[in-house]
């Protein structure tokens, strides 16, 4: 089976999430973490090759310095998207 984005999400980041009801990251972070970049992608690419272009990318862009990325599967609360994808364009995560 490849393993994507569909699979990580329904085996791992929603029932890790479950309990608490939030997205993955607020499981994880430290702190506030406002993304220097976002990541437009398929959820359907092989996740290795999202690494594979997130390590090329820190490879020509980063200077050394920490930066955080926004990836949507697990920067989104999965267990209520219909409130965080709700409303205007610029009130949405994604803008």
């Amino acid at each position: 089976q490849i393993i994507n984005l569909y699979t990580i999400c329904a085996y791992f980041v929603e029932p890790l999430t479950r309990i608490f009801t939030c997205a993955f990251v607020e499981l994880v972070a430290e702190g506030e973490q406002d993304p220097l970049w976002f990541i437009s992608h398929y959820w359907g690419t092989p996740f290795r090759q999202t690494l594979r272009m997130l390590k090329l990318h820190c490879s020509t862009r980063g200077s050394g310095a920490r930066f955080w990325y926004w990836l949507c599967t697990l920067a989104n609360n999965q267990h209520r998207l219909d409130e965080e994808l709700a409303g205007s364009l610029d009130s949405v995560p994604f803008t």
